[in-house]
């Protein structure tokens, strides 16, 4: 995969951008690749433990709710994300949450650096020479997942964070970045995988942004702007 050459700049319409807020599933790595093999690890998994399938209606329920949660731009999105499912199947808060841990935030770890887009070191490279900088939003928690994908050197916040508490599309998670650094929104660009969650939520803020379907699998900064679909605010 050929490097961003040095002769790249960052294009007209984004001189004035001093900010990027990185989507994380889906942009940052393949997720079709990761969701493959998590697919095959939890047939495997309960394949031969039938009396256990109730955990995978769980997972199908919670992520389901999520979307909901989403849709409807409700706040208190820490709690009601297991309670409501707890509700729905028929459990306990304490065992959605402890399924969820397992394999929606545990078990992807070791798979994720293989399924890392090369071209995420070269845009990151190419921001830090411009002094642009550069954090990622996400609707679930990122830590362990930015220190598996060898990222946790860069801001990160979960949409569920005290100070934020609504799931994208709602704009809350960009802008409490935004006045984190002190930029005003059309000074941070948006780059995710969801045109009408990243997408949506960069609009609602008044930011400029990058949608990316198959996420950053690009070779350089021109591939990225001629293949993306762009807003420029």
């Amino acid at each position: 995969m050929t490097a961003t050459s040095p002769a790249e700049a960052i294009p007209p319409f984004l001189r004035k951008i001093r900010g990027v807020i990185l989507d994380l599933d889906g942009t940052l790595y393949n997720q079709k690749q990761l969701r493959s093999t998590m697919r095959r690890k939890l047939i495997g998994f309960y394949l031969f433990r039938p009396w256990l399938i109730k955990e995978l209606i769980l997972l199908v329920r919670f992520r389901r709710l999520r979307e909901e949660l989403a849709e409807a731009g409700e706040g208190g999105v820490a709690l009601q994300q297991y309670a409501v499912t707890a509700r729905k199947c028929n459990c306990s808060s304490a065992e959605v949450e402890r399924v969820v841990e397992r394999w929606m935030h545990q078990a992807p770890l070791p798979h994720l650096a293989g399924c890392r887009y090369p071209f995420v070191d070269n845009l990151l490279s190419l921001l830090s020479k411009q002094q642009i900088m550069a954090a990622v939003l996400s609707d679930y928690p990122p830590e362990a997942k930015l220190k598996a994908l060898g990222l946790d050197h860069l801001l990160s916040c979960s949409s569920t964070d005290p100070g934020i508490d609504r799931l994208k599309p709602d704009p809350a998670g960009l802008l409490y970045i935004c006045r984190r650094w002190n930029l005003s929104p059309d000074q941070c660009l948006v780059i995710g995988d969801r045109d009408e969650r990243d997408g949506e939520a960069a609009r609602r803020a008044g930011m400029p942004y990058l949608v990316v379907p198959d996420g950053l699998n690009f070779s350089s900064m021109d591939q990225l702007l001629q293949e993306s679909s762009p807003n420029r605010g």
